[in-house]
Formats: C-alpha cells, sequence, structure tokens
C-alpha cells in the first residue's frame, strides 16, 4: 500500500502502485522560517535536515531544528 498526502487529503493505492508509478524513493529535508532568520539560514538548514534524511535512508523526511 502507498500513502501520501494530496492537497489535504490521504490518497491511498492497495497494490498496484508500484506497476503504475515505478517505484521512487524520496528523501526530503524541511525547514520553517523562524521569525528574524536570513533566507541563508533557513535554507543551510533545510540543506542539513536533507542530508540527514539521505543518511537515514530511503524514503524519510527530516524536521530541521
Amino acid at each position: 500500500m502507498v500513502v501520501y498526502d494530496h492537497g489535504g487529503r490521504t490518497v491511498r493505492f492497495n497494490g498496484g502502485a508500484e506497476r503504475m508509478f515505478g517505484y521512487r524513493a524520496a528523501e526530503i529535508g524541511v525547514a520553517a522560517w523562524i521569525a528574524g532568520e536570513t533566507v541563508e539560514d533557513l535554507l543551510r538548514r533545510a540543506d542539513r535536515a536533507l542530508y540527514t534524511a539521505k543518511a537515514a535512508g530511503r524514503n524519510r523526511v527530516v524536521l530541521a531544528r
């Protein structure tokens, strides 16, 4: 089963999703802007979170601190 969020609603595919889309992996780094933070600092934190997700393995989402 593949589950993902699409525009605030959960979409589920029961079986066959791999045939439909092929197998994909995604590693994502997420950072929320902190008041007073520069764009460079925001992107640096998101980038660091992305590389942490990649190091943790496939299909990971890491929230920057």
